[in-house]
């Protein structure tokens, strides 16, 4: 199913086994089922992503289980995880966030994280050095290492939501797909900072949208399963 958003505020998506939803697209939001060993519910955008030095990959995200799930992937052909970005939930409210870039990956650790709740997630990556911070909910998590300094992020590539590709659009495994609800992917081609993160965490106001991806503002394609609603995409 191909979806191709209008310039007005809201649209209708058709949804096999469903009625159609008249939706805002300020407020969709993207619940993802459980994948199976021949249903790997996913969003693959239409639209890719440039060679980039920098990166900030913002999401608001709810997960459902605790295991590590994949809900931001982009393989080029010469290399499926060129960046991804995943989340596993431990017993004590701790999370990791783990981020690949290429061949290499950190994981950092951020507090307060309960399955069944909204956080809005950030990942910054600067080639130049390698430098990477995590943000969650406008703070940093814990520091990193430098993560693959002087690479250069490979344009031309497949950007999946909800799975890790193996390779370009496919490649799926039911045991690294991202198991919750999503919305409000955006994404730039600079290394944010600290304080523009506060600024877009809080998901009552007006925030920037992101330059290269911004939701609901680029075609895509919602394939085995997806559900869209639109309804409030943060905790009280």
């Amino acid at each position: 199913m191909k979806i191709t958003l209008p310039s007005i505020a809201v649209f209708t998506v058709a949804v096999l086994g469903q009625p159609s939803l008249v939706v805002s697209t300020q407020r969709l939001k993207v619940h993802f089922p459980p994948s199976s060993s021949n249903k790997f519910p996913h969003l693959r955008l239409e639209q890719s992503l440039p060679s980039l030095d920098q990166i900030t990959v913002c999401q608001r995200i709810k997960p459902w289980i605790s295991r590590t799930g994949y809900f931001f992937s982009y393989a080029h052909p010469s290399m499926d995880n060129e960046f991804i970005l995943g989340i596993s939930v431990k017993n004590d409210f701790k999370a990791a966030i783990n981020l690949f870039v290429h061949t290499d990956h950190v994981s950092s650790s951020c507090s307060g994280v309960r399955l069944g709740h909204w956080y809005h997630v950030c990942a910054v990556w600067s080639g130049a050095d390698g430098s990477n911070k995590i943000f969650l909910n406008g703070e940093q998590c814990s520091q990193t290492q430098p993560l693959k300094p002087g690479h250069r992020i490979l344009g031309g590539g497949t950007v999946v939501i909800g799975q890790e590709q193996d390779k370009p659009g496919g490649g799926f495994e039911s045991s690294a797909a991202w198991e919750g609800e999503l919305t409000d992917l955006q994404v730039w081609n600079e290394a944010l900072t600290e304080e523009q993160i506060k600024k877009i965490a809080p998901c009552d106001e007006p925030h920037p949208r992101g330059n290269l991806l911004s939701w609901m503002k680029f075609p895509f394609v919602a394939e085995d399963g997806v559900i869209f609603s639109s309804s409030q995409a943060c905790d009280p």
